[in-house]
């Protein structure tokens, strides 16, 4: 079953949102990837078909793995990848793509 709501889209499967969700928001979207489980796995922002905003990844726990910003698809701003424990193992500052600290 296709599930479709005003400005929502994504697939249901046996009564679990299952792949992905797309979340239509002004000038932009949010896609939301799901775990088989129903916990979300990536969200990510776009604007005009390119990742726009903040990405976040989370391990199947729900714990967050990967925290990324982005302008016109190129990183820009914090780029921070945590562990499993939760520990902050990689922390960059990114301006046009090019890591600057």
């Amino acid at each position: 079953m296709v599930l479709k709501s005003g400005n929502q889209s994504g697939i249901i499967a046996n009564g679990i949102l299952d792949g992905s969700v797309t979340m239509w928001i002004i000038k932009g979207c949010l896609e939301v990837i799901y775990y088989p489980d129903g916990k979300i796995r990536k969200e990510t922002y776009y604007k005009m078909g390119m990742k726009h905003g903040v990405e976040r990844v989370y391990f199947r726990t729900g714990q967050l793995q990967l925290e990324a910003s982005y302008y016109n698809n190129m990183l820009h701003g914090r780029y921070r990848e945590y562990n499993r424990d939760g520990k902050l193992v990689l922390n960059y500052l990114y301006e046009n793509n090019k890591r600057v600290e």
